[in-house]
Order: C-alpha cells, then structure tokens, then sequence
C-alpha cells in the first residue's frame, strides 16, 4: 500500500490499481451522481479494465500535479504544503 500522505513526506508513491479498486469497492452506493454523471454503479461495472486507466489517469494528475476542473486546470500543492517550482 502507498505511504500516507505526511507534511513530513518528501515523495509519496504512485497509486495503485488493487487501491483504487478497494475504494470503489468501500464507496457509499445510491448516491447521486456528480457533474460528470458517472455513478459508482458505473464506475464498479467497469472492473480491472476500468480502474486500470483511472490507475493512469490518476497518477498523471500526481506527476504532474495538476487535475481538470470544471473551470480549468487546478495545480496541487507539493508533498512539503510548498508551491513547486
């Protein structure tokens, strides 16, 4: 399992597709969908194939700190709470 994440941590290790699936698997079911319109009903059918791209998907946002938002592009802070450079 990956390192938690500690203001102390200098480098977190990727995620990993058995824990994406183990969070799907431990999501609340019959809540309503978001913005995007996926349910988790969705996103559990869509099995390993499915976990496997957000395993990519997921750690590209990592690497590269940034993740999609509605309004653009949001940047994530660094493992230190520091803005990177």
């Amino acid at each position: 399992m990956a390192a938690l994440a500690t203001p102390w941590s200098t480098e977190l290790e990727p995620m990993k597709v058995d824990e994406i699936m183990k969070a799907l698997r431990h999501m609340k079911v019959g809540i309503a969908v978001g913005y995007d319109r996926v349910s988790l009903e969705m996103l559990r059918g869509g099995g390993s194939i499915l976990a496997s791209l957000l395993y990519q998907f997921f750690n590209k946002c990592w690497k590269s700190r940034r993740v999609p938002n509605t309004r653009g592009i949001h940047t994530l802070p660094s493992s230190t709470g520091l803005p990177s450079s």
